[in-house]
């Protein structure tokens, strides 16, 4: 049975949906860098304040929040102790322009309470400060700090819709690089492809059943040049999108589990990546959910998030004995 704080937030959701499609249009519509930046913060602190709605939980408080490569860190860990010596680094979600601690942290609280390991939350570069390509390189350069500097020895890599493709291509500029991978890779509703390289007509089949996202997704698909100019401002050109990677890449992925709603404007793009992974023989779990919404993890209090939490401890168990 559903809880009436569903259905609350559910509410919220549709008007965050509003507020995003307007961004969207506001910053691919603004000429001015000046008026663009301004936009921007204010939607930040719009956004921020969902902090309001949030609890981190109790048990496993902020340990530290430092500076790493130009990015603040949480740190979170449970106050009962470590459970294991494995650690989670999460990428927040946000389009790639908002998001960070006060909408994260207490998600990421309680996955540090539940996995009882230690979760950094890391506020990566954003748009349109930052373009794609610098910030991946700065998430990898904070990813080998934290395994360096606090002498851990292995990890996984969570990410949540924008974060989802950052994380993703942090995997593979480790491949490619051949640095330390992650032993295991968590994707909630990720943006596979950046530059929305993608069928439109699955897009838009979907732009009515996305509470979240089909407002913008369907303003983008039907706007080619706010579209262009998305993707200009990202430096999405710059970056192979996650679809578009050769094989011999692809395969070295580490074993990948992807949540996402049923019906969700990305819900097709993800399953292709998802199929092809599998068809480059990596372990992967395409976990579709029923009445949730586009990164419903956020609302740490609903009975969905909780529950997936517990499934990501499961399956975290399962990767590590691998």
């Amino acid at each position: 049975m559903l809880s009436y704080r569903f259905f609350i937030t559910k509410i919220s959701v549709w008007f965050a949906s509003k507020a995003l499609c307007q961004l969207i249009q506001s910053v691919t519509s603004e000429r001015s860098p000046q008026s663009r930046q301004k936009v921007v913060n204010a939607a930040r602190a719009s956004f921020d304040m969902v902090r309001f709605w949030l609890r981190k939980n109790p048990h496993a408080p902020l340990q530290a929040r430092v500076k790493r490569h130009q990015c603040w860190v949480s740190e979170y860990a449970s106050e009962q102790g470590m459970s294991n010596d494995q650690v989670v680094i999460l990428f927040h979600g946000g389009g790639f322009v908002v998001g960070g601690d006060a909408s994260h942290g207490p998600f990421a609280s309680d996955l540090a309470y539940t996995l009882g390991c230690r979760v950094y939350l890391v506020e990566y570069p954003l748009v349109p400060e930052t373009q794609l390509k610098e910030t991946i390189r700065v998430c990898s350069q904070v990813v080998d700090s934290i395994m360096d500097h606090d002498e851990n020895k292995h990890y996984a890599l969570m990410g949540t819709s924008a974060g989802g493709c950052i994380a993703s291509q942090v995997v593979v500029r480790a491949i490619t690089k051949n640095n330390q991978r992650p032993f295991a890779l968590y994707l909630m509703g990720p943006v596979i492809q950046h530059c929305f390289n993608y069928d439109a007509k699955k897009y838009l089949d979907h732009c009515n059943s996305d509470e979240l996202l089909g407002k913008s997704y369907r303003f983008l698909i039907s706007n080619p040049e706010n579209k262009a100019r998305a993707v200009e401002l990202l430096g999405g050109s710059q970056v192979t999108e996650l679809l578009e990677l050769p094989d011999e890449v692809i395969k070295e992925f580490p074993p990948t589990h992807i949540t996402y709603q049923q019906g969700e404007v990305l819900s097709g793009e993800i399953s292709a990546f998802s199929k092809r992974l599998r068809e480059n023989q990596v372990s992967a779990v395409d976990n579709i959910v029923d009445n949730a919404f586009h990164s419903f993890n956020i609302y740490n209090y609903l009975p969905q998030t909780r529950r997936y939490i517990e499934e990501i401890r499961r399956h975290l168990m399962r990767a590590e004995a691998k």
